[in-house]
Order: C-alpha cells, then structure tokens, then sequence
C-alpha cells in the first residue's frame, strides 16, 4: 500500500490525486505511530524522501527491518528504468533563484520546484 505524508492538510488530497492510498499530516498524527497501525505494527516496507531533512529519523522509525536497503534498490531500479520521474510544479531561470526560494518557503508547493541554468555558447 502507498501511504504519502504531507506536514500540512492542505496538500492532502494531491498526494492521494497521484495515487497515494493513504496520507498522514505529519504536523497532526504521529507518523510512525500511523503507519504501525496501517501494517498491522509491521511498519513501512521502503520509505523514499528525497529531501531527507528533519524529519529523516521519524520516517526511519516507521519502516520494517531492511527498509533502507529496499529503498535504495527501488530508487535505482525507477531511475534506470525510467518509471521513477520527478513531477514539476514549477520551473525557474537561475537569475530569478531568489523567488524560487520564496516560493519554496512559502510551501505551497506540492511537488518539485526546479532551477534551470542557461548555457552560453561562448567560450569565456
């Protein structure tokens, strides 16, 4: 079963638009709590996080023993085989990076944000 999680409510129901089965809102429910109780105390099979900030040790307390290491096999598989592909919300030029990071900080965002670096043709 997929379960995504989300800090705020607000992004809940995009998460289950993209196929999620289940969402926790990290800032109301205790996620390794949640997740226990949805695999019958098992934990999570792999858990992905790409920003792998803060809250890295509470997702790591949520998955069963060998987690990480299918985790790991999961994403190299999806990025060889072309099925694990970043979904974009928004696209920026390099020069305007500073509301890139405005717009990162506000969190409306629900998926990736990216910053795109021209290439000049002239050797300098």
């Amino acid at each position: 079963m997929d379960i995504a999680t989300t800090r705020g409510a607000y992004k809940k129901q995009a998460l289950l638009d993209a196929g999620a089965a289940h969402v926790i809102v990290s800032d109301e429910e205790d996620l390794p709590t949640r997740v226990k109780e949805m695999t019958n105390g098992e934990g999570g099979r792999l858990a992905f996080d790409p920003v792998a900030g803060p809250g890295v040790d509470t997702l790591a307390e949520a998955i069963a023993p060998g987690g990480l290491r299918r985790a790991v096999a999961f994403v190299n598989a999806g990025l060889s085989d072309g099925s694990l592909a970043p979904i974009v919300d928004r696209t920026f030029g390099l020069d305007d990076v500073a509301d890139a990071h405005r717009y990162m900080e506000s969190n409306a965002q629900t998926v990736k944000i990216v910053i795109t670096v021209g290439h000049r043709s002239d050797a300098s």
